[in-house]
């Protein structure tokens, strides 16, 4: 078992200083986007719970915009 763990994760040792920090930077933008992304999400879903009583063509109006 520890063998096989060993051989998965050789290419990660076998990475250069510069690609180790490649990856971390480009990880942690990936995080910031995903943070970003659920910041807007749940911007959205608040939105949607203060405008739930609107009337239809308010939402038609709020749609064309």
């Amino acid at each position: 078992m520890s063998a096989f763990l060993m051989s998965v994760a050789v290419p990660v040792f076998a990475m250069t200083h510069q690609q180790r920090i490649a990856c971390a930077m480009t990880a942690g933008n990936c995080l910031d986007e995903a943070k970003a992304l659920e910041k807007e999400i749940m911007e959205i879903k608040n939105e949607i719970k203060m405008h739930a009583n609107e009337s239809p063509e308010y939402i038609n109006k709020m749609e064309n915009t």
